[in-house]
């Protein structure tokens, strides 16, 4: 099926319940590339495109089996693929694709906090993994499915959200939030009653009023 047409999704939602009688657990896995080059180069047909399969293509995953597993009413589980490019830049000249992982986080983010109790949303970020997405001279020196499919499934199997694998990544994901941490210390720093302008708290405050 193509994930970004949303009555395309919806016919394999159809099949899917008519072939298992119920669902259980779905991947949003669809997911392309890009040529590489600069944002002021890439013509934005491809980047709409990118965006159509990795954004669009999962929200449309999200929005026709969510509807489904609320009213299916048992407990199961969403999981979207986005990748260690959701916290960092590990290809550089690839910024439509870093950016449709970014926004895949945060959506599933927000998505978790959407849905009943009963359904369990993650998000799986694979780092360098062997797939058919990656030029197959490259493969070799990638992260062989089998062995990413073992690491992941026991993280997904005890509802995890965050389902990771490259365990370098940390090098990484620590650089990014120390510098983050850095500018708020020097330029925002925590002071008594700065929660007066948290959204959450706001939020939480005129819920109860």
């Amino acid at each position: 099926m193509d994930v970004t047409q949303l009555d395309q999704v919806e016919g394999f939602a159809d099949f899917a319940f008519e072939a298992f009688g119920e669902v259980a657990l779905v991947v949003n896995n669809a997911g392309i590339g890009q040529p590489r080059g600069s944002i002021i180069d890439v013509p934005m047909e491809d980047i709409r495109q990118v965006m159509d399969v990795n954004f669009f293509g999962v929200w449309n995953g999200c929005k026709v089996f969510g509807k489904r597993l609320t009213d299916q009413g048992t407990p199961a589980a969403i999981y979207n693929t986005s990748s260690e490019n959701a916290y960092f830049v590990a290809v550089s000249n690839s910024a439509s694709y870093v950016a449709s992982k970014h926004v895949v986080h945060g959506m599933t983010d927000a998505f978790r906090e959407e849905v009943p109790e009963f359904i369990n949303v993650g998000v799986i970020t694979p780092g360098f993994v062997g797939s058919e997405m990656i030029p197959e001279g490259f493969r070799g020196m990638a992260m062989a499915p089998d062995e990413f499919a073992a690491i992941i499934l026991p993280q997904i199997r005890a509802g995890e959200f965050y389902v990771v694998s490259h365990g370098y990544n940390q090098v990484r994901i620590d650089d990014r939030y120390q510098a983050i941490s850095d500018a708020f210390t020097k330029y925002a720093p925590r002071q008594e009653g700065d929660e007066k302008y948290d959204v959450r708290v706001l939020l939480a405050q005129m819920s109860r009023n």
